[in-house]
């Protein structure tokens, strides 16, 4: 059976930012056995810092507080700088997960939808 990777971009590092990025790190096993499926975490930004990296940020032993710490730490992050970022990474099929105020959305190349 064919595996298939997600590269997904979040935007949104709070609490239900952070707890997605948890179940994404503790679920990763058995989305590739299950359902032949690698959720690939391609970058991770809010409005004060971004991280990117197009082969995937290593959520290996994941902890939210310690992801914290090292993420207040990485480069500034603006509206502008987020789309460079993502242009910059050369994934045609990279999702947008957007959480904050408003309700959350995803972002494709087919288009966006509200959830």
């Amino acid at each position: 059976m064919k595996n298939y990777t997600l590269n997904v971009f979040l935007c949104g590092t709070g609490t239900v930012g952070g707890t997605l990025l948890q179940q994404i790190a503790s679920q990763q096993p058995s989305l590739l056995t299950d359902r032949n499926l690698t959720i690939n975490v391609v970058g991770v930004a809010d409005i004060f810092n971004i991280i990117t990296d197009a082969e995937g940020i290593d959520l290996t032993g994941f902890d939210i507080a310690a992801f914290r710490q090292q993420f207040a730490q990485a480069p500034k992050s603006s509206i502008q700088v987020i789309h460079d970022a993502a242009l910059s990474l050369g994934l045609p099929d990279m999702v947008f997960v957007v959480f904050g105020k408003d309700n959350p959305m995803i972002f494709s190349a087919s288009g966006r939808t509200e959830i």
